[in-house]
């Protein structure tokens, strides 16, 4: 049984401390005509782990930014997320000129990337036998026999480039020649193909694959004669691939080749240079390349065609270069896809809010939002800071993820659900919460009249108003769940802390004192008038609990006339609430040389709360019973009545304290049992669970008080 409750308890704290939230909504599905089908290949390399960031990195915007029909997706290390087989020549080839050619059609786009290590000119040059290459360097510049007759000579060869696959059993590579390639591309039929690669050398592809018949746009991270930039760069991965991917992604992104993870840093990036809320090919280039510190530095030269023209390329030992192109790249950008993002507002108590004012890339919607269509890229996201809840200020505290700027940028690839979290404004003292079966709703604040203690311990009863359900049962207890938290600037030292369970019949009501009796209270009947200091009658304004008050200010009063009481008991009923301050309602009542005397003060509470003062000693022998209610501050008065029915029979009972759980230093349950001056604290930000048992409730009705000694400071500085 002691293991079942241990259960309970853990289960109960793991669900209030967790803040994480489960979504099961739907991606959004647009039909468009026009398909998009990918190829992404990482390729050789000495070391396999290179390239692995670059292949995975786009893999990550091709399947959770933008709308790709379908991927194949070639690698060495084929347990990476979305790998579909191992990167060899005969896979290469088998996924452009089968799986490519069977799934587009006429009017679709395919994009190929090819993330590798690439051969040319002075680097293991393949030789241009079928002389497609032209006249491009003479052996002697490059001292490497190309054509293989045994002799470095002036004379003119043409070099095929090659992007490096892994051979069929992993030991070595296989050249894929261009010439190759561009045989395999032939086999295409899609209005756009789209090629980029991270290859050395890579720029000699271009004159083999552009074609003016078919609109092609090819970017390479190199020119025809020279490699291209790969390590000693902190993203470990192509700084031209990488800078240009961050641009289609929106945010800069690392690859932690420790922990095969995309760490995505938080900086984001915006490439749409024309805001027409499209990122083109284009500006993914532009943006790549100014921002490439390769290009920067001379290591990297990047080449781009989309003309059909051939051109740049590399004859006669120049380069042949175009200033015309860019038109097609700048008009072409891959769909985004849709997600649902919810926004929900809550208090830190965790009790949701409804109808707070939240931006969305500076549009105005209210909370809560439910499953907001949203592209796949960065978004704003803004909540009011300061919101008015029942006539008490609210400020926003913090989100989901912690971070405390009620404006945030949201990286959109998935699903999402985020909270803004809002703390009460109220001056001074920490709040408790009670558990509603769903979750901790704010009930009022504690300790008020350590206000004006100075430090020293005060005593606390409060009936709490909100219900307090059972967590749930074990043996013949139940199991109840209070939230202590601290909002404010204060410093709350917590002595003891006590639920007192209060059994009673129905028609009988309960309320507790400022000197902690629990009273009872039938049927209390409102004054014969209700005068103000300024002789208005307020009492329709005191008759009834509703949303109708009487309000006093500093120097003011009430004076409630209840004429001749004949009964021994009389015990004055009231509901009052304030305003964030620490001022008291004085209760007094004549004494006998007519002068008006304090019977006790009350500092109300933040939520409206039941007072009850038993003031049956103060009956006078003769002539009507007055009562003045003398103001200090603003506050309000819903309701005074004088209840003379006899005290009523009623079961109390305290609860045990069975834990104390603090968010941040465990378990202190020890530091509330007793009266020792051994304090459970907590400073802004921080709650404490509480968990009692008391005996299982009968069929009699039940009501709660809690019970707490200690005081608060306010934090200065």
């Amino acid at each position: 049984m002691k293991n079942r409750l241990l259960i309970l308890i853990i289960l109960f704290l793991f669900a209030f401390f967790y803040k994480g939230n489960l979504s099961l909504n739907r991606v959004w599905a647009i039909e468009d005509p026009v398909h998009y089908w990918g190829l992404i290949v990482q390729g050789y390399s000495l070391i396999d782990i290179v390239y692995e960031g670059d292949s995975q990195y786009m893999y990550h915007l091709m399947s959770k930014h933008y709308k790709f029909d379908a991927i194949c997706y070639l690698a060495i290390d084929t347990s990476l997320p979305g790998v579909t087989n191992e990167t060899t020549k005969e896979n290469v080839r088998w996924a452009i000129t089968e799986w490519l050619r069977n799934k587009s059609g006429t009017d679709d786009v395919i994009f190929i990337f090819f993330a590798t290590h690439g051969i040319g000119h002075n680097c293991l040059p393949v030789f241009d036998a079928d002389g497609d290459e032209g006249n491009e360097t003479r052996e002697t510049t490059i001292g490497i026999d190309v054509n293989g007759d045994g002799n470095v000579t002036d004379d003119w060869v043409g070099i095929d480039e090659a992007l490096l696959t892994r051979k069929l059993g992993g030991a070595t590579y296989e050249n894929y020649t261009d010439d190759e390639f561009a045989l395999d591309l032939g086999v295409l039929d899609c209005s756009e193909l789209i090629f980029a690669t991270t290859a050395c050398y890579s720029g000699g592809f271009i004159d083999d694959i552009s074609n003016s018949n078919k609109t092609r746009i090819i970017m390479t991270a190199a020119n025809e004669t020279d490699p291209a930039a790969r390590a000693g760069y902190d993203n470990q991965m192509s700084p031209w691939a990488s800078n240009f991917m961050d641009a289609l992604h929106g945010e800069v992104v690392y690859w932690d080749p420790i922990t095969d993870q995309l760490i995505h840093k938080g900086l984001e990036v915006d490439a749409d240079s024309d805001h027409d809320g499209h990122v083109s090919l284009f500006e993914a280039w532009n943006y790549s390349w100014y921002n490439n510190p390769a290009r920067l530095n001379g290591q990297d030269i990047p080449w781009l065609d989309d003309n059909g023209n051939g051109l740049p390329t590399y004859i006669n030992e120049t380069d042949h270069l175009d200033g015309t192109d860019g038109s097609l790249a700048n008009n072409t950008w891959f769909p985004r896809r849709h997600y649902n993002l919810t926004v929900k507002t809550r208090t830190t108590s965790g009790s949701e809010i409804s109808d707070v004012k939240v931006w969305i890339d500076g549009s105005l919607e209210y909370s809560p939002i439910i499953a907001h269509d949203m592209t796949a890229e960065n978004h704003n996201v803004t909540v009011e800071s300061t919101i008015y809840l029942n006539g008490y200020e609210y400020q926003f505290s913090f989100w989901e993820d912690d971070s405390t700027n009620n404006s945030r940028m949201l990286h959109i690839h998935e699903n999402k659900t985020i909270t803004a979290y809002y703390h009460i404004q109220a001056q001074g003292c920490p709040f408790v919460s009670t558990w509603n079966g769903t979750e901790f709703v704010i009930d009022n604040n504690l300790l008020a009249n350590s206000a004006k203690s100075g430090g020293t311990e005060v005593e606390d009863y409060y009936k709490l108003e909100q219900s307090l359900v059972s967590i749930g049962e074990w043996n013949d207890q139940s199991i109840y769940s209070l939230l202590l938290s601290e909002f404010q600037q204060e410093h709350s030292y917590f002595d003891q802390a006590q639920l007192i369970v209060v059994d009673h019949e129905s028609g009988v009501s309960v309320a507790v004192s400022p000197f902690g009796e629990v009273l009872t209270y039938q049927n209390p009947y409102v004054p014969l008038s209700a005068v103000d200091d300024q002789g208005q009658d307020q009492i329709e304004l005191i008759r009834d609990i509703d949303d109708s008050y009487c309000e006093g200010y500093n120097g003011s009063y009430l004076l409630l006339n209840f004429g001749i009481v004949e009964a021994e008991n009389a015990e004055l009923v009231m509901r009052a609430d304030r305003p964030p301050s620490k001022r008291s309602i004085h209760i007094q009542v004549l004494d006998a040389t007519e002068n008006w005397m304090d019977v006790v003060a009350i500092i109300p509470r933040t939520y409206w709360a039941t007072e009850i003062i038993d003031l049956s000693s103060y009956l006078p022998s003769t002539g009507g019973f007055k009562v003045r209610l003398y103001f200090t501050d603003n506050h309000k008065v819903d309701y005074v009545g004088l209840d003379t029915t006899p005290q009523a029979q009623i079961d109390v009972e305290d609860a045990q304290l069975l834990l104390a759980y603090h968010s941040d230093e465990g378990n202190v349950t020890t530091k509330l049992l007793f009266d020792d001056d051994v304090y459970a604290e907590l400073t802004p930000g921080q709650q404490m669970i509480l968990l009692f048992s008391n005996t299982k409730q009968n069929e009699k009705q039940r009501i709660f008080i809690i019970y707490v000694k200690g005081y608060y400071i306010t934090i200065t500085g």
